[in-house]
């Protein structure tokens, strides 16, 4: 596909699943480069694509708002023609029919799909019933618990949970810090504190991908552009490991030009890019 204006390309239709820092600028870069047709961008969040960095910090202290964390501003979507469908979690592609399946959606189609799915957390069973820090819905119910809490728990090490401690303690719980092994003596951690979060980091959201013979559990395999073994299929932002969001946005830019199959791709990382649809 080549990011020409005639009609056929008019009715093409990329598909980007995920609302973070990579699938916005995937669909900014498409625009960018040309694209004349359809974009359509699905999160399985309500909330507009939103910076995840600041989370742990700034939102949890109450220093930043909702609007502070947002990407674009819902009138930035209407402007660059991206369709989002928020709230909406895509469950399973079939890559035959080129459809993707959107749970409450029924089968999108695509031409192009982008997998911009992030990272995700693995939660214990032990600690499902703690709050969470991933998401901006999940930071809101903290904050508004921490406001009447005594003490709080941090399980969890690392620099994600030494923000989010000391954010907490700016809001007034007496906050210790834990080990996640500190819980496999059979300690619970709910009877020790008012308050347990969770802080334990994430790892790329392979789920979509795996389940669609893209890689394994762990690991999506791509060329240094994003490119997967299907070349209707490109892949970027947290899934491949890219945690930083101005990287993520710089590789985006490379996967964009990869879902047009243009020849002109930059080098990621010092190393050239391998032929469409070759993955490394």
């Amino acid at each position: 596909m080549v990011a020409h204006r005639s009609r056929g390309a008019q009715r093409q239709r990329v598909v980007i699943i995920g609302g973070g820092v990579a699938g916005v600028a995937v669909g900014a870069a498409l625009r960018s480069d040309g694209f004349p047709g359809r974009l359509l961008l699905v999160s399985d969040e309500c909330a507009l694509p939103y910076r995840r960095s600041l989370l742990a910090t700034a939102y949890l202290r109450g220093q930043a708002s909702r609007g502070d964390l947002l990407i674009h501003p819902a009138e930035w979507y209407r402007q660059t023609r991206i369709d989002l469908l928020l709230g909406a979690r895509a469950t399973r592609i079939d890559r035959l029919a080129r459809t993707v399946e959107i749970r409450g959606h029924g089968p999108v189609r695509y031409d192009r799909l982008v997998l911009a799915t992030g990272r995700a957390e693995h939660v214990p069973a032990g600690l499902r019933s703690a709050h969470g820090i991933a998401s901006v819905a999940a930071v809101d119910a903290l904050r508004a618990d921490a406001r009447t809490a005594g003490t709080a728990i941090v399980v969890g090490t690392g620099t994600v949970a030494d923000d989010a401690a000391a954010a907490l303690r700016s809001l007034g719980p007496r906050v210790t810090q834990i080990h996640p092994d500190a819980l496999r003596d059979g300690a619970d951690a709910a009877d020790l504190a008012d308050l347990v979060v969770r802080a334990l980091g994430t790892r790329p959201d392979t789920r979509l991908a795996s389940n669609a013979g893209l890689g394994s559990l762990t690991r999506v395999s791509t060329d240094p552009a994003g490119r997967t073994i299907d070349p209707a299929i490109v892949a970027t932002g947290g899934l491949l490991g890219i945690e930083d969001e101005a990287a993520a946005a710089t590789h985006a830019m490379a996967a964009a030009r990869a879902v047009l199959g243009m020849d002109d791709i930059p080098a990621i990382d010092g190393r050239p890019p391998s032929p469409a649809g070759a993955a490394r």
